[in-house]
């Protein structure tokens, strides 16, 4: 087990390594929210929490979106994974469309005592430690992926004192409708 989560870090810090270093290039493909949320799901379970600790619910009515589902279920294998080691469980998940087709991801733990002065979600991607001086800052593989993809990351602190991370990713309905009307 050991070993098993020792790969699991090396494997983290290789696969962020990457992203910062703007190595990976998005591959966007017609999918469905669904299949993303289980694919982040299973990955970050085998990390941490169980599954009667996470709720996932998907809002965006099952219809084909266009994103990159590798990185985006990184992304949120990345939230969901720090939500059970820094937050509270239960973790919710909940994915939705925007009226403007973007695609929206929150990951919200029932923590209490979230302290945003400790992450720094606006860190650079330039290699530039965080203002709060406290390793790399939560996100900065998130925003990796999300830059990536011209989706943002933002995080805050919800109305019980938890967590609340959301990715946005634009035009992700709009895409998929797109190339249904070309098909």
């Amino acid at each position: 087990a050991a070993a098993r989560r020792f790969r699991a870090t090396l494997d983290d810090i290789a696969g962020a390594g990457q992203l910062l270093a703007g190595d990976v290039e998005p591959r966007p493909a017609a999918t469905t929210a669904r299949y993303v949320l289980r694919l982040a799901a299973k990955g970050a379970l085998e990390r941490a929490g169980s599954a009667v600790d996470l709720i996932v619910r998907d809002r965006t009515g099952g219809g084909e979106i266009e994103i990159d589902p590798d990185l985006t279920a990184e992304a949120l294998r990345r939230l969901v994974v720090n939500g059970f080691q820094h937050g509270a469980a239960p973790v919710t998940v909940t994915a939705s469309l925007e009226d403007d087709g973007a695609l929206s991801i929150e990951v919200r733990d029932s923590g209490t005592a979230f302290d945003l002065r400790a992450i720094d979600p606006e860190a650079p991607l330039d290699g530039a430690l965080p203002q709060s001086g406290r390793g790399l800052g939560l996100g900065l593989g998130v925003q990796a992926c999300c830059a990536a993809m011209g989706g943002r990351f933002e995080i805050a602190r919800s109305e019980a004192g938890g967590a609340v991370a959301r990715i946005r990713i634009p035009g992700a309905a709009a895409v998929a409708e797109d190339l249904r009307a070309i098909a």
